[in-house]
């Protein structure tokens, strides 16, 4: 039971970071803060709303002052979720539900003794008991099903690292695969100035082997076949494949520190008779190298991964992907992210132009972070004779435009010596249109026991039939009422639509 709860602590501690998911990554305050908090036994809360956006509200059609009274609803509703590390081996786990401050569905569970007690004030004045062993004992299924997969995943992960030393052995055995070459290239826009090369070339009979060994350890792998079930075994599949004369060709540029300046390549169809290929290059170029002063900012670090695929009757679709980061400030990084795609055939082209840009400050109690991605496309498509129905219609409409945003702000603050709130609000836009915003706060605070002395203690494996029955009656009755409770906030504006 112990590891059930441990492995409970765990995953909530999970969704708090995953529900704010910029935080949990970039602030180093609430990283450092949430854990404390929660291992001291402060209550870990969420809470969640939502505020729509006065655009949307005309893109709906909908009467101004109808937008504005679910708008109002629906950023009075508040969803709240919260847990309490109260010792060391028992979490409380409480939810509720709130519209305009009235609280309209509430539940707690924890551990007392034994048994599993669960509140709500849908059952005003009762605490239920659940047997808690057996409760965990049908959770224990799932965990159980996760813990078979991690072993599984965890031999999978022994084996690519079997494959990892054939690999070696391999290319230390198999003569003209890597060569070395000590001349000095110069710097260029993208790239460091680099002292020596790495060259590799692999034909496709030296890559059939490999793949032929890979394949032996890949059946050797019980439980790796256990994870990936096959109707044929890899190394008969291998046996199938008919080589080309094509050769994989990549190099690898060294600067002067032992770091990687750069990377270029090609890998082209090596087994059959198609005749795609694919281009990459890595290049890297160091703050203030003077090669820079050709782009906006010399002070920034700069990565650019880039590619070109050429398939046969296909066209060819490239992509680059930049990045820009600020080194000489650690604690207030910013940077950029910047990715190119497109593809075009002689009918029709798509282009994708993606930018993430982020920046983060952090004083001695408060941390903010700002995050900004936008997206966007183009396709443009062109009628030729011999298209269908359907192809004529999408080429009819000519180029379509699109672009999306998301923007999310969040600030933390420490409050106390454990304690902190950090609220995240995250923005969505579509072709400029804003739609809304989804509010997270994820804050700690005194843990408040629940109440219970006056309640009847109500064993539900002790219930005969009868009293099942006069307890369904009065969960219903509470339902009812929540439902009551909730019909009631609801402006009569919106009420008169929804009937």
């Amino acid at each position: 039971m112990r590891t059930i709860i441990h492995k409970l602590i765990a995953g909530f501690l999970a969704l708090a970071l995953f529900l704010t998911p910029v935080t949990a990554r970039a602030q180093s305050l609430l990283g450092d803060r949430l854990p404390k908090a929660f291992d001291a036994g402060r209550t870990i809360e969420i809470t969640m709303s939502f505020d729509l956006d006065d655009s949307l509200g005309m893109l709906g059609g909908m009467p101004p002052e109808n937008f504005a009274a679910a708008k109002e609803l629906l950023r009075a509703t508040i969803l709240k979720i919260s847990a309490t590390r109260v010792h060391a081996d028992q979490l409380e786990i409480g939810c509720e539900l709130r519209m305009r401050d009235t609280l309209i569905v509430n539940g707690r569970m924890w551990l007392a003794g034994d048994k599993l007690a669960v509140t709500t004030n849908l059952l005003p004045g009762k605490t239920l008991m659940v047997d808690a062993a057996e409760f965990f004992q049908k959770l224990q299924g799932s965990v159980e099903q996760i813990t078979m997969l991690a072993e599984d995943l965890q031999a999978l992960g022994a084996s690519v690292g079997n494959c990892a030393a054939i690999a070696a052995d391999w290319m230390n055995s198999t003569e003209g695969i890597m060569t070395v070459n000590e001349a000095e290239s110069p710097a260029t826009q993208w790239r460091d100035a680099s002292v020596q090369n790495f060259s590799f070339r692999v034909t496709s009979g030296q890559l059939k082997e490999l793949f032929s060994k890979w394949a032996e350890e890949f059946r050797r792998a019980a439980a790796m076949m256990q994870v990936v079930p096959l109707d044929i075994t890899p190394l008969e599949e291998i046996q199938t494949f008919v080589l080309t004369d094509n050769v994989i060709e990549w190099t690898v540029y060294m600067d002067e520190q032992g770091g990687i300046a750069g990377v270029t390549g090609t890998v082209p169809t090596m087994f059959g008779e198609d005749v795609d290929e694919a281009r990459f290059s890595y290049d890297h170029l160091s703050a203030g190298n003077p090669s820079q002063t050709v782009l906006d900012d010399a002070g920034l670090e700069r990565r650019r991964f880039a590619g070109e695929v050429r398939a046969e009757g296909a066209g060819t679709a490239s992509f680059a992907l930049e990045t820009a980061n600020d080194m000489s400030d650690p604690l207030s990084p910013k940077g950029t992210v910047h990715v190119d795609f497109h593809q075009s055939d002689k009918e029709s082209s798509t282009t994708l132009l993606l930018k993430h840009t982020y920046a983060r400050t952090l004083a001695a109690n408060r941390e903010t972070l700002e995050s900004k991605t936008r997206i966007d496309g183009q396709i443009q498509s062109h009628a030729s004779g011999d298209d269908d129905l359907m192809d004529l219609i999408f080429a009819s409409m000519g180029d379509v435009s699109f672009s999306a945003m998301l923007n999310i702000a969040s600030e933390t603050r420490a409050e106390g010596q454990d304690d902190f709130v950090c609220e995240t609000a995250s923005e969505i836009s579509i072709m400029g249109m804003a739609l809304g915003r989804v509010l997270v706060q994820l804050a700690s605070g005194a843990y408040v026991p629940a109440d219970i002395a006056g309640n009847e203690i109500i064993d539900l494996a002790g219930l005969d039939g009868a009293g099942q029955a006069a307890l369904s009656v009065e969960l219903n009755a509470g339902r009812e009422h929540a439902l009551e409770l909730a019909t009631s906030q609801i402006p009569e504006v919106l009420l008169q639509i929804m009937q």
